[in-house]
């Protein structure tokens, strides 16, 4: 982890992990229906919004379940490497 990273990382968690989690989920599911929407407002032979939100609504629900699990496991990783920077930055002093 370079210094950059360990600054963005400190700043993020202090923010928190339900934040960190909501705010990326979330966030990412809304690009995900807007290309969905773009492309299907492009694509479309008259389907109606009602049925468009109908079709991508199982696999928004599956999505919105998905991506918390996996920012939990981004936030892990990142916490334990940001760990591992901090004994090092204090071995060091």
């Amino acid at each position: 982890m370079n210094k950059s990273q360990f600054e963005h990382w400190s700043k993020t968690r202090t923010k928190g992990f339900i934040q960190y989690v909501l705010f990326n989920s979330i966030s990412i599911l809304f690009v995900v229906f807007t290309i969905r929407f773009i492309v299907h407002s492009i694509n479309s032979d008259e389907v109606s919004m009602i049925d468009f939100i109908i079709e991508q609504s199982l696999e928004m629900v599956v999505i919105l379940l998905v991506l918390p699990f996996s920012f939990w496991c981004s936030w892990v990783i990142q916490e334990a490497r940001y760990e591992k920077e901090k004994r090092q930055k204090v071995s060091r002093s």
